[in-house]
């Protein structure tokens, strides 16, 4: 009884490794390590930890955040989550998403930001990817301008993420 158990367990087991993963709606999780400055001087400012990426300069920065999908997912993609902190008092932190189709056309998605100085922890808003893209867009990014320091506190971007029908 128990080796018929046994057999009968390792033959499941056995299957439900060889059948491929159903595809879903899967979330997936940026961390802000990925992002870049846009120009030397904005990579000179920029502080990276184990968590986020901040602001340590004077002016605002801009930051492009890869999508890091294979290309015939990034269609799918509809709603962009951002967790972002706001430690200036008079700029926001700023994001979009921006496409560029198979033409090369740059297509821009909504725009949202902090809209005010965050002091008790880190802001998360929504943005849409662009309206009737195509599955054979180039790539897709994130940009975000990052205000500078205020009164010694930095503003920054902890993660993006978004969901994905993944096949």
């Amino acid at each position: 009884m128990n080796a018929q158990f046994l057999r009968t367990a390792v033959a499941g087991a056995l299957l439900l490794v060889s059948v491929p993963a159903l595809a879903a709606n899967e979330p997936i999780f940026m961390p802000a390590q990925a992002c870049q400055g846009e120009r030397q001087v904005d990579r000179n400012v920029l502080l990276y930890n184990s968590k986020s990426v901040a602001n340590e300069g004077t002016a605002t920065i801009t930051l492009t955040c890869p999508f890091k999908l294979p290309q015939a997912q990034l269609s799918n993609i509809s709603l962009i989550g951002v967790e972002a902190w706001d430690r200036n008092a008079t700029s926001d932190v700023r994001c979009s998403v921006h496409v560029v189709n198979s033409n090369g056309d740059v297509l821009v998605g909504s725009q949202g930001g902090t809209f005010g100085v965050d002091q008790v922890g880190p802001k998360q808003f929504f943005l849409t990817a662009p309206a009737g893209v195509d599955p054979s867009i180039a790539g897709m990014s994130l940009i975000c301008g990052i205000p500078p320091m205020d009164a010694g506190s930095r503003s920054g971007l902890l993660a993006y993420h978004f969901n994905a029908q993944l096949n």
